[in-house]
């Protein structure tokens, strides 16, 4: 009874997780966001087609999920191994969502709420330092692969000075590294020099179907 206790809680954390929270605030504002820039639903796509201001609720959103399907898991089960499984599904949902035919974003909102919960202090100095990179840079994404290595980096260190666990470490790595790979598209483009910088819009189409 105990594993298909886990096994419900891990999956309830995916459909949490699904649920597409760029793509919902995309419809109120009458856009399909997976039709336009990066066709991803998160945060930087949809900014990018109805402005910063706007994203407020995915901002929250996001992080939001992944915090819950946690402090979820570990209310019902009281085992930490579950809440990083819990954890890891409400990243899986979010960038393979099942209600959007296994689309979605890219990660990075549901682990900066994942490791808020895990290793707050890696969330906050790697999110600051993410925020740097990209108002620096310009660039969302180049902040987004810097802050997710930076992530593991402090991950490591604080497991080898005894302040951060085995479990917790696991979920950086597997997390940040997915980070990083979904980024791999932005990667070719900013070495091509044809990444978006931080502003520009998307045009949206008059007529366009979604």
């Amino acid at each position: 009874m105990t594993y298909l206790t886990d096994a419900l809680v891990i999956f309830s954390a995916y459909l949490l997780g699904s649920i597409p929270m760029g793509y919902v605030m995309g419809r109120i504002y009458g856009v399909d966001v997976t039709k336009y820039g990066s066709g991803k639903t998160g945060g930087t796509n949809l900014a990018r087609i109805v402005g910063w201001p706007k994203t407020l609720p995915v901002a929250i959103g996001d992080p939001g999920k992944a915090a819950l399907a946690i402090l979820l898991a570990r209310f019902v089960t009281q085992n930490e191994t579950v809440a990083v499984l819990a954890a890891l599904a409400a990243l899986a949902g979010h960038n393979w969502s099942i209600y959007l035919g296994f689309r979605g974003g890219r990660g990075v909102g549901p682990v900066v709420g994942a490791l808020f919960v895990f290793t707050p202090v890696v969330a906050v100095v790697a999110g600051a330092f993410g925020i740097i990179v990209a108002v620096a840079s310009r660039y969302v994404s180049l902040g987004s692969i810097l802050g997710s290595a930076l992530a593991i980096v402090l991950g490591i260190v604080g497991y080898v000075v005894n302040l951060e666990s085995g479990l917790h470490l696991a979920f950086t790595i597997v997390a940040c590294a997915l980070i990083i790979a979904q980024h791999k598209d932005n990667i070719k483009r900013l070495l091509a020099g044809t990444e978006r910088r931080l502003g520009e819009r998307v045009q949206v189409t008059p007529g366009k179907p979604g």
